[in-house]
């Protein structure tokens, strides 16, 4: 019967206010996702994520630079394509009615899925800066296995976009990575040239399911 859930990862330091300002914010912006500031755990001045967006073929990019000084300049309440689920705040009937995160996209891009659907749900994905939590983890969505991450992103992509845009972005989103790869193959990095290739191959083998 909670209106809310709060997916933290066990190493997150959360702040002693931050739980209250996350629900706060939720209702105040009317929104169905809320993540916090996070700061490195043990560098408190460096900012880690304030929210993610991605670009038109699903690639997420965050505005924060590498060890970024928290100057205040990111503290406004804003909308956010993702949050990561470090410490992620979502509306409980949302969560359920999504069907909550799909393992199809785990690793790497489960945060990304959950909350395109929810845009595409009409609900808001925000970050309120005010919340703010440590984290021992470094600068992107985790990637334990960056095979599996890059997969995952494509499954996002071709899942969550109209089939109308699809006839376009998926042939130009293959084309731009076949041509990444080969620049990757010329360069001697052939394992970033299978990640990408793979990616594509493996997602193309399930059109069914997707």
């Amino acid at each position: 019967g909670a209106p809310f859930l709060l997916c933290c990862h066990a190493e997150v330091v959360v702040e002693p206010n931050a739980i209250r300002v996350l629900v706060e914010e939720a209702y105040r912006s009317n929104a169905a996702i809320v993540g916090p500031k996070v700061v490195d755990t043990e560098r408190p001045e460096i900012l880690r994520e304030v929210g993610w967006s991605v670009d038109r073929f699903g690639v997420p990019h965050s505005e924060i630079e590498r060890d970024e000084l928290d100057q205040e300049q990111h503290d406004a309440v804003r909308d956010v394509f993702f949050v990561r689920d470090a410490c992620m705040l979502v509306r409980a009937d949302l969560f359920n009615e999504l069907g909550g995160f799909d393992v199809e996209c785990d690793p790497g891009a489960r945060e990304l899925d959950l909350c395109w659907r929810a845009r595409l749900a009409a609900a808001r994905v925000i970050v309120a800066p005010d919340a703010r939590v440590g984290h021992h983890e470094d600068d992107g969505p985790h990637e334990s296995d960056p095979r599996l991450a890059q997969r995952h992103r494509v499954r996002a992509l071709l899942t969550n976009t109209s089939a109308a845009r699809l006839l376009w972005i998926a042939p130009v989103a293959l084309l731009m990575h076949f041509a990444e790869a080969f620049i990757f193959l010329i360069r001697r990095r052939r394992d970033r040239a299978s990640v990408l290739v793979g990616a594509w191959i493996w997602n193309l083998r399930h059109l069914g399911p997707l």
